[in-house]
């Protein structure tokens, strides 16, 4: 039976409306509508239509013409927003209203109506803005959300294609209403097929009062019920592919072995059958589309497997476009395989969470297939990526204890996910958006001090349990950089020993080793921690607040009820001392710290301040600090009490017993790790450590922080890793400077190894650099350091961008520089009708990214995060520019705090640390612009101390291209527009020698 239509009454949808609007912008009071396309639908059938052009009566930015089409000839003739707003008007009439972000189309059509009213009461607060389009709304973003948990993106394009609705014509309003209402309809389907347990818990966390449950979930279960509906005629939830897509095993049954406790010895691998796995007609030309041979990466994945066979350390810096990933995996694993029985699992370590799924999800696959499944691999992270069962249930049994109204909401998409998913890893939940709702997550996940392993009664369950087991039984295990500096500081708890180990974007290891040894501590440290505890406004929470609420219906006998509230009142008397003692010194700290750094002149962007022993505001306030030293001891006391007294009383004496119990076991261990910090950071008396505090850029921000983080991190890697490995391969595309690893191996500790082979080799690029790239350096621009830099540099880019209308992306080694060329740059850029997209302005790293690819000959102006890690390939980024050497800031502590350290010993800081770290930086830069064999376009350097200083050959020589040198901005700019003439003509075109 088809219930589509019947539903459709049921939710008092016989007739709705879908709506999708065309603006200048995305702000109802500065933009206008260009576009409006409005589709009645009737009985789930489309019924009438309602579109039409807007002429807004101002240019139609250029980027908007780009992603709509939308012209301003196109407008020109088209009715005013003044003389089409009745129409529309009749056309919605009273009707239920549909969108993808509803709210977005509904905020500009109330704001006309505000508009025709003079009436923009209360129009800012956003619970009251729908005075005069207040009729139901309904949002399929919302609904998948919910609905479609496992879909990594839930843009209006990508859910239809994942329905397989056509959208042509994306971003014209018509299709874009068409569209929304065929993907209303198949998510009603899907909600229809829907556990009544699953809408029953949506409706609680909602409340069923609310305006969306009372519009489709609430009558959606009545309906269910009163038709008896428990599972479709169709398995309308079939996501087995989407689900199994995120499945953190690979070849789960392919691995079997029966451990020896002895070995006579290891299985070598066969360097010459690793070889042909590579070649043309080899294993993986047969699983991988349109496969080029590389002879880079053969010679690469020869070296690793070299490197197993002879217990030796392998550091291949590999070129882009080398394959290095398959280059290491290959060897790996056949050396795992071979030596199953001996325990030889292969760690293989990338620099972020992306990267590991990246590798894990699309390289690892194709390894698989060449080799017919004849391996294990694992995916592991971090405990706080998995859902804990046992917090999901407690949550979900008590949400309204612990839960907000607004907390609620936004738990919504984990509801299905929850009960699907196979793994627990929220990287697999996009709608649940993770960035914004941390805090939230943190109520779902076991801190090790929780969890009671295998005494949880989900422990067979378990998603962090299953996975970490899968780990110690798997050939591959593919981490991150912070699970694995995490895991040494935990002394191997977490990966358990291994003897071999990968580590790709090696050039990453020292810093983040460093921040994963040391410690950072903020007001924010005490305020996460007494608000678990207990907290008493805004509005009571906290562990000891559920514990008072669950004794009100307690077995416990009157001495057991008298003493637990004793033991109750103390804890809760230590945290709000606590609260109290943190904020006394904090406040006046934060504002001291600011004030002492604006009379020093630091950038407000970028205040760090190292500290010494004897700090002078610690001496100074030394009785706030024992205070709070003080205050941590009685309140851990207190808590240490109250716990064993709870762990003592008999099971089940009130509800959630164990629980609670687990959390002020956990909360004690979290006050430890409190003080200890607190300890480390104020007494500053470790002279293996390095000290300092940032201060926030908001003023009214009390979040000082204070760090102390090793300063000899190769010493820590040298005697806690290396020197226990068996065998290890160190790669990136940027680990030499001036084609020597010297440098690296000094920072990594490599160089303190006696007793094992370090072995270095550089991999070219498959790239024909000297003709895809046209390397410049800006010799007529002033030096950096000169005053008149920015003007000089604006102007230049400013005529280089209007000569060559390409994509242009500026990586900036600071804020401050960025901010004033942007300023310098936007009214040019608005003239042009250019697209400026900058760090910090334009939203997040992926929203610029993807505007720029979007847009093709737009700006784009990056900070650090820029510099490494963005993957533009195509005609989207033809012209890089690096304003400035990307020296590290002297006076950050760290970085002083090392190079004084350099000095100690009577070494040159300069030369041994700050040309070095520049060198890979800039070579990291420098990689962004090609990504493919197809690609093509420029690099300018506009620092002129390339050419003029000494050290400038060490970056050029490390670069694998010639650069040509340019004393005038003419002879530059005409060179540059011949050289883009041959590429786009396809002639190869001479290049002229570079200048000596």
């Amino acid at each position: 039976m088809d219930y589509r239509k019947e539903l459709l009454h049921h939710l008092g949808l016989k007739e709705f409306v879908v709506v999708d609007l065309e603006t200048t912008g995305l702000d109802p009071e500065k933009d206008t509508i260009i576009e409006i396309g409005a589709i009645l639908y009737r009985d789930g059938q489309e019924a009438e239509t309602f579109e039409s052009l807007v002429n807004p009566r101002r240019p139609i930015p250029d980027f908007i013409t780009r992603l709509t089409g939308i012209r301003d000839e196109d407008v020109a003739d088209a009715p005013t927003i003044d003389a089409v707003f009745g129409q529309l008007e009749d056309f919605l009439s009273d009707k239920p209203f549909v969108g993808h972000q509803v709210n977005f189309d509904a905020s500009f059509i109330e704001y006309q109506f505000r508009r025709i009213h003079q009436d923009f009461k209360n129009w800012d607060n956003t619970a009251q803005r729908f005075k005069y389009f207040g009729r139901t709304r309904l949002d399929t973003l919302f609904l998948a959300r919910i609905l479609l948990p496992f879909l990594p993106r839930l843009k209006l394009g990508a859910v239809a294609a994942y329905f397989g609705i056509n959208l042509e014509n994306a971003h014209r309003a018509v299709d874009d209403a068409r569209a929304t209402g065929q993907i209303f309809l198949e998510l009603l389907d899907r909600a229809l097929a829907l556990d009544n347990q699953i809408i029953d818990d949506i409706i609680h966390l909602l409340f069923a009062n609310s305006a969306r449950a009372r519009a489709f979930f609430v009558p959606l279960l009545q309906y269910k019920r009163e038709k008896k509906i428990d599972t479709p005629n169709k398995n309308l939830l079939d996501e087995s592919r989407l689900v199994q897509s995120y499945y953190n095993v690979i070849g789960e049954d392919a691995f079997s072995y029966t451990p020896q406790e002895q070995h006579r010895g290891l299985s070598k691998v066969d360097d010459q059958h690793i070889r042909a796995f590579y070649m043309p007609e080899g294993a993986l030309s047969r699983v991988v589309e349109n496969y080029e041979y590389r002879e880079e990466q053969a010679r690469m994945s020869q070296l690793i497997a070299d490197g197993f066979n002879d217990d030796a350390i392998v550091v291949a810096e590999a070129g882009t476009g080398t394959g290095k990933s398959m280059a290491y995996m290959m060897p790996a694993v056949e050396w795992a395989v071979r030596n199953r029985g001996a325990g030889q699992r292969v760690i293989i370590s990338t620099n972020t969470k992306n990267l590991q799924e990246q590798l894990f999800y699309k390289d690892i696959p194709a390894l698989f297939a060449a080799r017919k499944g004849d391996f294990k691999a694992a995916l592991l992270k971090g405990r706080s990526n998995y859902l804990c069962i046992d917090k999901w249930r407690l949550v979900m049994t008590d949400m309204n204890q612990r839960l907000s109204q607004d907390e609620r909401a936004r738990v919504l998409p984990l509801v299905l996910w929850a009960r699907r998913t196979r793994t627990g890893d929220i990287a697999e939940n996009a709608g649940f958006q993770l960035e914004n709702n941390r805090g939230l997550w943190q109520k779902f996940i076991a801190e090790s001090s929780y969890c009671p392993g295998k005494n949880c009664r989900f422990y067979s369950d378990c998603f962090l349990m299953k996975a970490r087991a899968h780990a110690r039984r798997a050939d591959l295990v593919v981490v991150n950089h912070a699970l694995l500096f995490s895991d040494l500081a935990s002394e191997n708890s977490i990966l358990g020993e291994y003897d071999n180990l990968v580590i790709d974007e090696a050039h990453n290891m020292e810093k983040t080793a460093a921040q994963h040894l040391g410690v950072r501590l903020s007001y924010w440290s005490f305020r996460n921690f007494y608000h678990r505890l207990y907290e008493d406004e805004p509005r009571k929470t906290g562990t000891v607040y559920q514990l008072e609420f669950r004794l009100a219906k307690s077995s416990l006998n009157e001495k057991q009820s008298s003493e637990i509230f004793r033991l109750i009142g103390k804890v809760k008397k230590g945290s709000l001392r606590m609260r109290q003692t943190v904020q006394q010194f904090y406040k006046p700290f934060n504002a001291e710290m600011r004030e002492q750094m604006m009379r020093k002149g630091q950038n407000l962007s970028e205040m760090r301040w190292r500290y010494h022993k004897n700090f002078r505001y610690f001496r100074d306030h030394e009785e706030e600090i024992e205070d709070i030293r003080k205050g941590m001891v009685q309140l851990g006391r207190a808590i240490n009490e109250l716990s064993e007294f709870v762990q003592d009383l008999k099971a089940d004496s009130f509800m959630f017993q164990d629980q609670i119990g687990r959390e002020l076991s956990a909360l004690q261990k979290d006050l430890l790790n409190l003080q200890e910090a607190w300890h480390l950071c104020i007494n500053a008396d470790r002279s293996d450590h390095v000290y300092w505090l940032e201060v926030p850029f908001n003023p009214r921000n009390v979040d000082v922080q204070l760090n102390a983080v090793p300063l000899k991190v190769a010493e820590i890697l040298h005697r806690n890793l290396f020197s226990r490995l068996r065998a290890a391969a160190l790669t990136s595309a940027t680990l030499s400077v001036n084609k020597r690893f010297d440098y690296f191996k000094n920072r990594s500790g490599l160089d303190l190894l006696e007793d094992k082979k370090v072995e270095g080799r550089i991999f070219g690029s498959p790239f024909d650099f000297e003709h895809q790239i046209h390397l410049s350096v800006a010799d007529f621009l002033p030096d950096p350091r000169n005053e008149t830099f920015p003007t000089q540099l604006a102007a230049f880019l400013t005529a280089l961008h209007r000569r060559e209308k390409r994509g242009m992306m500026i990586l900036f080694t600071s804020y401050s520089l960025l901010n004033t060329i942007h300023e310098r740059l936007k009214p040019a850029a608005d003239a042009d009708r250019v697209l400026l997209l900058a760090q910090g302005k334009s939203g997040s790293r992926n929203q610029m990214v993807q505007q720029f690819r979007e847009n093709r000959d737009s700006i784009l102006l990056g900070t650090d995060s820029f510099w490494e890690g963005v993957d533009i390939p195509g005609e989207a980024l033809q012209l890089l520019v690096i304003p400035k050497l990307p020296f590290d800031v002297p006076s950050d502590p760290l970085i002083a705090a090392r190079m004084d350290e350099i000095k100690e010993r009577g070494g040159n800081p300069f030369f041994e640390y700050s040309v070095p770290e520049a060198v890979i930086k800039f070579k990291q830069g420098f990689g962004r612009l090609i990504r493919a064999r197809s690609d093509y376009g420029a690099v300018i350097a506009c620092d002129n101390r390339l050419s003029r200083m000494r050290y400038g050959r060490q970056f050029l020589n490390s670069l694998p291209v010639s650069a040509q040198v340019y004393q005038q901005e003419t002879a530059l700019l005409d060179e540059l527009a011949q050289w883009f003439r041959e590429k786009e003509n396809g002639m190869s075109g001479e290049r002229p020698e570079p200048e000596k």
